[in-house]
């Protein structure tokens, strides 16, 4: 019995050693991978036995490589990182490694669309960043008196991909706020006496023009702040009560 138990013992040992030497492997393949060619360092992290550390492994090097891999179109840099991305063992990191990559490429418009609608659970997730990215262009395709539109585009636009059932703060309503604000904010730099009123939302739901609102408040706010110039900036709670009761002017 005694020998049973030594032997027990033994097996034990020299298990723990080879899943220790395992381990081990794994850690130096990783490494060895960060810094290698992409198409070496790919190889390498198929190495790794362990399926999370492998798949681990493929985003990160994909995602620097596609990090520095500035020079090419955008286009081509995301069609060369989900070709690497397809190494992973899991599908669960395949979607999170072409997530990253359509991030780091900052792909917008039909682009984006077509990219973002390969990442699985993250597809609504891709699609607000990509329209975050978006902004600028939105604010130029839609001038001011033409925010409902810029709205309504955008929500039919996540329709189309199927993105129905959008999160608790629709992105087509945060965004058409943003832009609301900024002009606003661009405005009031100009004319530290322009006041902040309906008109500056066109037709869109009150709702949505007070988020625009407290959203260029945050963004002056924080201007000033830094520049501790406080007798330049408006006067937060002077303009809410106007606004909350309705002024216009």
């Amino acid at each position: 019995m005694f020998l049973l138990f030594l032997f027990g013992i033994a097996c034990q040992s020299t298990n723990s050693k080879v899943d220790l030497s395992q381990d081990w492997q794994d850690q130096q393949n990783y490494l060895q991978a960060s810094s290698m060619p992409i198409q070496q360092a790919i190889e390498t992290c198929k190495l790794i036995s362990d399926v999370e550390l492998n798949g681990e492994c493929v985003w990160f090097v994909t995602k620097s490589h596609t990090e520095r891999n500035a020079r090419l179109p955008q286009p081509e840099r995301v069609r060369q990182a989900f070709r690497h991305c397809e190494q992973s063992p899991t599908e669960v990191w395949k979607t999170v490694c072409r997530f990253d990559a359509i991030d780091v490429t900052g792909v917008t418009g039909e682009v984006a669309d077509k990219a973002c609608s390969q990442t699985g659970e993250f597809q609504e997730r891709c699609m607000i960043h990509a329209l975050l990215r978006e902004e600028d262009q939105l604010a130029a395709r839609f001038p001011k008196g033409k925010e409902v539109e810029m709205m309504d585009s955008i929500e039919q636009r996540m329709l189309k991909l199927g993105l129905d059932e959008v999160s608790a703060e629709p992105i087509h309503q945060t965004l058409t706020a943003r832009v609301v604000a900024r002009r606003f904010e661009s405005a009031w730099r100009n004319n530290r006496q322009y006041p902040f009123s309906l008109r500056e939302c066109g037709g869109l739901p009150e709702s949505i023009c007070v988020d625009a609102y407290r959203i260029a408040i945050k963004q002056i706010g924080k201007g000033c702040c830094q520049n501790r110039v406080r007798y330049r900036c408006p006067l937060k709670q002077w303009l809410e009560l106007d606004f909350l009761f309705g002024v216009k002017s």
